[in-house]
């Protein structure tokens, strides 16, 4: 083998390692981590209709295949303004559990007393960390605030399980069918084939080298 033969298998060998080493050491990219589908076809199909703590909550389980961060949260809604809360549930079985992660509120029109046609509404940048597993995403109306609305009923891809909650605690509801969009940061991790590529990129520089 030439010496101009070698060189340009060594400058192969570092480029297909160096591509490798890309894989390996990505931290995380962008993705929806859960996506009920297009626009509802009805948004009043639902059974959904938001006042204060007297009314009902809708939630949805959704399951993480890998430790993600949270950053926008949506659902497909219409109604009057006022506050709605967000928040994120450890899995209760066939609704939500009772150790609350994280929330935030939003105000879906902007405040006053101005009504919004149906649209996805919700909150971004955020920073919400979870492991691996399963979860429930609820949209709330809590005491002191009040919003008259109702959400969509999810039509395309439906969560596994559903749930609202009136003044006498969850009740299990799949016909809700809660539309929900949630998207986040997946961490990375290098399957077993980018490994031994990896490796035997590394093996061949040092035959090469001898």
């Amino acid at each position: 083998m030439s010496k101009g033969e070698i060189t340009t298998m060594k400058k192969l060998s570092l480029i297909t390692v160096g591509f490798m080493l890309i894989l390996f050491v990505t931290g995380a990219h962008a993705a929806y981590l859960v996506d009920t589908g297009d626009d509802p076809s009805n948004v009043s199909q639902t059974l959904s209709f938001f006042s204060d703590s007297s009314g009902q909550w809708l939630a949805g389980e959704f399951v993480l295949d890998s430790s993600s961060t949270i950053t926008d949260i949506e659902g497909f809604m219409q109604g009057r303004a006022g506050t709605v809360t967000i928040a994120i549930y450890n899995d209760g079985g066939e609704f939500p559990g009772s150790n609350q992660m994280f929330s935030q509120s939003f105000e879906p029109a902007g405040g006053g007393s101005i009504f919004h046609d149906k649209r996805w509404l919700g909150i971004s940048s955020l920073s919400w960390d979870l492991g691996p597993g399963t979860y429930w995403v609820s949209f709330e109306i809590r005491d002191g605030s009040s919003y008259a609305g109702s959400m969509g009923k999810a039509t395309e891809n439906p969560l596994l399980h559903n749930a609202y909650k009136n003044p006498d605690g969850w009740v299990p509801y799949d016909l809700t069918n809660t539309p929900v969009k949630i998207q986040g940061d997946v961490s990375s991790v290098p399957i077993p084939g980018a490994i031994w590529l990896l490796g035997s990129g590394l093996i061949g520089l040092v035959g090469l080298k001898k």
